[in-house]
């Protein structure tokens, strides 16, 4: 049985399935594990984290004490729901996408291949010293602007699929698109959309001051190699002083995106209206790119997308700007695009599309049949189409059904490109 907790009672024999929070943040690194003796348990209520998920079915149970409350994964559920509901109910500002999305996937394929050597090239004048080039930086804001104009979701999903070699240079397309997208929900002026997009570009900047080796490597590192990483929000706003920028939204993102309201960020443990509202949104862009894309550092493949938007929402009230974070989840979805998602008509099927003034109905392609457990002509349903009955009712894990390659579903083409181009 799943039971949410306060860090405070955590004991050694716990199996802890989740942290509630940005676990990647941490020099634990990992999602999942027994907590065996007083020094782990020590090392998890130093992270910050303030409360934690546990499986008593694979290790001992809480032993309530009255003071810190004990969720149960079915009340957790009630709570998750009632706050996605009420980003779908939430109105829409911004107008229809203006181009289909298989549309859009094949430009953002191309803009993927070409920005990811801009920002290589960012990347490199950066670790050298050298002045970055803002009119490259500016020129790719004004693409990754663009494509969002014509459809939000393209850039934000196929920028998901990236390598874990590439992380770092797409993660920062995939939050400026992000970030962008987010702006124009909140009904920000053209500037500040411009503005949102070249903060989450290079809000990571200062990772050009991480050794690659640390950077890239693969499995957990150590407390001193966690402890450069995190540096890198402090070494990024040096390093853009040091060259003159000045645009102070740029540079607080680049600061404070990875504070927390409740305070348990960094680097300077911002709370609340403390944090301005860019570095407030760049919070929860970061956040959802980094559950879901592949890491050098991680022990497996991203979260799901909509499995990461349940996580964030468990989150949000301690983590995120609760308003900022309602309008990202009606940017991309309860459903993002990639997400599988089982259908009450026994099918399975993965997103392809939304439904902007009906989130919880986005478009689906269906490929899989439950009750004859076997794969089925692909078919898309529009669950937002007057008259249709059916609905999702859950998200499925395609590998518990032996389902791989589920991204080629939707991104086929696009996808291939990608790799291809990585290959090479």
């Amino acid at each position: 049985m799943l039971k949410k907790i306060s860090v405070e009672d955590l004991r050694p024999g716990m199996f802890v399935h989740e942290l509630c929070g940005s676990w990647w943040e941490h020099a634990l690194w990992r999602r999942r594990f027994a907590c065996r003796t007083p020094a782990e348990v020590a090392k998890v209520r130093e992270s910050g984290v303030r409360q934690i998920w546990i499986d008593t079915g694979r290790g001992v149970d809480v032993v309530p004490d009255g003071v810190h409350p004990v969720v149960t994964a079915d009340q957790a559920r009630r709570q998750i729901d009632a706050r996605l509901d009420r980003a779908a109910v939430a109105p829409r500002t911004v107008p229809e996408p203006r181009v289909e999305i298989a549309e859009e996937l094949a430009a953002a394929k191309s803009l993927l291949t070409r920005s990811r050597s801009g920002m290589s090239r960012l990347f490199a004048e950066a670790r050298s010293g050298s002045a970055i080039d803002m009119d490259l930086a500016e020129e790719v804001t004004a693409k990754v602007m663009a494509s969002v104009v014509r459809h939000p979701g393209a850039l934000i999903s196929l920028a998901r699929l990236r390598s874990a070699d590439d992380y770092t240079y797409l993660h920062s397309i995939a939050v400026s698109a992000s970030m962008a997208a987010l702006a124009r929900q909140l009904g920000m002026d053209a500037e500040h959309i411009r503005k949102a997009g070249l903060a989450g570009l290079l809000l990571d900047i200062g990772k050009a001051r991480v050794a690659p080796q640390v950077l890239n490597k693969r499995g957990a590192l150590t407390d001193a190699e966690f402890a450069a990483v995190r540096a890198h929000a402090v070494e990024g706003y040096a390093l853009l002083g040091e060259m003159g920028i000045t645009d102070p939204d740029v540079l607080d993102v680049c600061l404070h995106h990875h504070e927390k309201y409740d305070g348990t960020g960094y680097p300077h443990g911002l709370k609340g209206g403390e944090i301005g509202r860019m570095a407030r949104m760049a919070a929860v862009c970061d956040t959802f790119d980094a559950l879901t894309a592949p890491r050098p550092h991680r022990e497996s493949l991203g979260m799901g997308p909509a499995d990461a938007v349940r996580s964030m929402a468990d989150w949000a009230q301690e983590q995120f700007d609760e308003s900022v974070f309602q309008a990202f989840v009606k940017t991309v979805g309860v459903y993002p695009i990639g997400s599988i998602v089982r259908l009450a008509c026994g099918r399975v099927g993965v997103v392809v599309d939304s439904n902007p003034d009906a989130i919880l109905r986005p478009k689906v392609k269906v490929f899989y049949s439950l009750n004859a457990k076997m794969r089925i002509i692909p078919e898309v349903v529009d669950l937002g189409e007057r008259g249709v009955q059916n609905r999702i009712v859950g998200r499925i894990d395609p590998a518990a059904l032996g389902l791989r390659r589920i991204d080629e579903v939707w991104a086929a083409e696009a996808l291939a490109a990608l790799r291809g181009r990585s290959a090479a």
